[in-house]
C-alpha cells in the first residue's frame, strides 16, 4: 500500500509511462498544470505540497472518489496538526487499504482475462455445441498446454464465467464488471491479436484467411459516427456467421486510426 501523497503521484506517473514509454514527466506536469521543475522538486521532496495544490491535482486526475479521499487522508496524516484530523485520516486509510486488498485479486484476474487472447478462445471453445469440454479436449482444440489451461480455467471459474459440471466445463453466461481501468489490458489484448494476425499472414494459406485494407481521406469530426458504424457491422457479422457447432474459431479484428499523426 502506498504510504505518502508523493508516492501516490509517482505511482500514477509510472502507470502512465508503462502504458506509453514516450509519456514524459514534462507531459505529466503539464496535465497537472504545474512546471516540470516543480514536479521534480515534489518527487525529490525538496518542495512541500500545499493543500490547495493537492486539491488542484485531484481535479486533473481521473481517480475514483475513494482514491481521492485516500490521497487527501494521506495528506492530512502527513501535514495536519490536529489529532482529530489525523484520527479520521487513519480511519479512511485503513478502510481504503482493506477494500484495496479484497479487490486486488479480482482486478488482477479481470486484467488477465481481458488482455490475454487465450481466455476468449477458451470461452468460445467451451460454448461449442457437441464438443466434449474436458481438460484434455480443450487443450487439444486450443493448442494450450494443460498446465497453462488449468490456470486459465481456474481464473474463469473464479470470475464465474465458467462452471465445472458433470465432469465438463461449461460457460455460465455471466459477465463481469471491470473494476480497474482496462486501458492497458485492452491495449495488451489488441497487441497480442496483432501478433496472432501476423502469424496467420505468414503461416496460413490465403484461401482460409482474409487480409484487406482501405486508406481514405477522412474528416475526424465524423469519427464517433464511423465508430458506431464499425461496431454495428461487427454485431451484424457476428449474428450472421457465428455458429454454435464444433467448428473452427476465427478472429475478426478492425483497426481504424489516423495514419499520418504517428511518431
Amino acid at each position: 500500500m502506498v504510504s505518502s501523497t508523493i508516492d501516490l503521484l509517482k505511482d500514477e506517473y509510472e502507470i502512465r509511462h508503462k502504458k506509453n514509454n514516450r509519456y514524459s514527466l514534462r507531459r505529466y506536469a503539464q496535465q497537472l498544470k504545474v512546471s516540470q521543475s516543480f514536479l521534480s522538486l515534489l518527487f525529490t521532496k525538496k518542495r512541500k505540497l500545499s493543500r490547495k495544490k493537492a486539491l488542484e491535482f485531484l481535479d486533473c486526475l481521473n481517480w475514483s472518489e475513494q482514491k481521492k479521499n485516500y490521497f487527501m487522508a494521506l495528506y492530512d496524516l502527513e501535514n495536519s496538526s490536529s489529532d482529530y484530523s489525523k484520527k479520521i485520516a487513519r480511519e479512511i486509510i485503513f478502510e481504503f487499504s482493506q477494500a484495496s486488498e479484497s479487490m486486488r485479486e479480482i482486478i488482477i484476474d479481470q486484467f488477465e482475462t481481458i488482455c490475454d487472447w487465450r481466455y476468449s478462445l477458451v470461452l468460445v471453445v467451451i460454448s461449442l455445441r457437441g464438443f466434449i469440454t474436458t481438460l484434455d479436449n480443450i487443450s487439444l482444440k486450443t493448442n494450450i498446454n494443460k498446465n497453462e489451461l488449468k490456470g486459465i480455467l481456474r481464473r474463469l471459474k473464479k470470475l464465474k464465467l465458467v462452471i465445472f459440471k458433470d465432469r465438463q466445463y461449461q460457460t455460465s453466461n455471466n459477465h463481469f464488471e471491470v473494476l480497474g481501468s482496462p486501458s492497458l489490458a485492452i491495449r495488451n489484448y489488441h497487441d497480442s491479436m496483432l501478433m496472432r494476425a501476423k502469424k496467420a499472414l505468414e503461416q496460413q494459406n490465403f484461401t482460409i484467411r482474409l487480409f484487406d485494407n482501405l486508406t481514405i481521406s477522412f474528416d475526424p469530426e465524423r469519427l464517433e459516427e464511423a465508430k458506431i458504424d464499425i461496431v454495428n457491422f461487427r454485431k451484424k457479422f457476428n449474428q450472421k456467421y457465428s455458429v454454435a457447432e464444433d467448428k473452427s474459431v476465427y478472429q475478426l479484428s478492425v483497426q481504424f486510426f489516423d495514419l499520418i499523426n504517428l511518431q
